[in-house]
Order: structure tokens, then sequence, then C-alpha cells
């Protein structure tokens, strides 16, 4: 029988939620470093661990960029406002140190770029499959913007109509007859605006709860760099498609709100 170790069978779910690990790894352990410099070195080190594996083993372009922009929203918001500008200097110079030593981003995304060139020509590629699924998505929300075609609609429109956009669906083994690799186009498809504006709206609540046009202020560097994690990664694969990202999603999603709640000593059950 074969066997399925789990997440470790896709680098495109494994990068996603290595990135989790990471920021969630970050957090805990500078939140413990006054109280436990054991833990907190633990924890970090843990952090630089699941951070080494995305960055330089994993060839997951979308778990490169997710996690990159994870980490840097979560310097802007934990960095106090006078020295947010020396912080992203500081990260700007970390990010290309990374860039610069790692063969599998500069050889990834020097790829991404030959396909994006060729992606009218060459549409079988990682690059062209996407472009072209996403252009036919676009074309299918056009035709019912406001509230979409409909559950599980993406799949079967893009079969009758759009086959041939995006080189055959090949008796569904083309991927992106399945599911577009773009969770916002899919949700365009399928609920229309007003289900993408939701969702959209769901996770800005989640990432920034103590928004006010009132007095401004930067959110919670935790919440808001997983789900600038989840945002980023979600433009390049429907995540909540594939069973283990979702099962991720909700988890972190979940343990932010009991997080919040906590922050703000609101008890978690209502009072009798």
């Amino acid at each position: 029988k074969s066997h399925n170790p789990g997440i470790f069978t896709n680098h495109i779910v494994e990068g996603f939620s290595l990135g989790v690990l990471c920021l969630g790894l970050l957090f805990f352990g500078l939140k413990h470093w006054p109280q436990s410099r054991l833990l907190a070195v633990v924890s970090l080190s843990g952090c630089g661990l699941a951070a080494y594996t995305v960055f330089f083993l994993n060839p997951g372009r979308g778990a490169h960029l997710a996690l990159g922009f994870g980490l840097m929203i979560y310097v802007l918001c934990a960095v106090p406002r006078g020295k947010r500008v020396i912080a992203f200097g500081g990260f700007i110079l970390a990010a290309l140190l990374i860039v610069s030593q790692s063969q599998t981003i500069q050889s990834r995304f020097q790829t991404a770029i030959i396909q994006f060139q060729n992606h009218e020509v060459q549409k079988s590629t990682s690059v062209g499959l996407r472009l072209n699924a996403w252009k036919a998505g676009l074309e299918l929300w056009s035709q019912s913007p406001l509230v979409g075609h409909g559950s599980k609609s993406y799949q079967l429109l893009m079969h009758e109509e759009q086959s041939e956009a995006i080189g055959g669906c090949k008796n569904g083994r083309n991927p992106v007859c399945l599911q577009p690799h773009n969770q916002f186009i899919l949700l365009a498809v399928e609920q229309g605006a007003i289900g993408l504006t939701l969702f959209i709206s769901l996770l800005f609540a989640i990432a920034w709860p103590n928004f006010s046009v009132k007095r401004v202020q930067l959110p919670p560097p935790l919440p808001a760099s997983l789900i600038t994690c989840f945002a980023v990664h979600a433009f390049f694969d429907s995540g909540l498609r594939m069973g283990y990202q979702s099962f991720t999603f909700i988890v972190v999603t979940v343990a932010l709100l009991a997080y919040q709640m906590l922050r703000a000593n609101t008890p978690l059950t209502p009072n009798k």
C-alpha cells in the first residue's frame, strides 16, 4: 500500500505550513524572551530552521513570497514607530542576502520570468498554466460579476467554455481546470463580488482587529503577519480547496480570534 506522509507530499502545502510555523515560533520566542531565555532560544531556533527550509530547500515560489512578506509585516508592526525605517532597511538587507545565497530562489524566479514571457505559447508551464487560467477565470467572472456562478461552477465552466484557453483540460489531468491556483479568482468566479468582498473582509478583520478610522494604529504583528502570509500564498494557489491548507487556515483563524479575545480581556464564554 502507498504511504501518505501528509503535507510533505506537496511542496506547495509544505511551504505554506512551514511559513505559518516560522511566524508562530518567531512570535512565541520574542514573547517569552523576558521570562525564559531557554524557551525563547529554542523557539527562535525553530523559527530559523523553518525559514531556512522555505528559502533554501523548498522550491515553492509562492512560499518564498508569502513568508517574505509575512516577515516584513511582522517587523513593521512589532518595531516602535521611530525605529521602523531602520528596521525596514535591515529587513531589505537581510532579504537581499538570502536571495544572493539561495540558489533555489534564484533558479526558480529566473524560470518564472522565462515562463512569463512565453506563457501565451507555452501554456503547460507552471506560470503559463496560472496566467492563462487567471485570464480565463476573470472572463468567467465578467459573465456574472455580482453573485458568481455558484459552488464548483469554475471546474464545470472551464471544461465547457475555457478548455482551449488553458491548453486543454485533458480529462481532468490539467490542474487549472479544477482550480485556478488563485483563491481570489476562484471565489470571484463561484461567489462573485459579494463572496469575494466577504472573504477579504474576514481576512482584514482577523489581521487588523483594532482598526479604527478615528485613531489609526498598526495591527498586532502576529495576526497581521499570518494573514499576510496566507493572502500572498492564496494569490498563487487556491489554498482553501486543498485539505491540508484549509485545515491550517481554520486552526490559525480560531487561534488568532482566541488570542485577540485574551488580549482584550474578553471572556471566551458569555457571563451567566
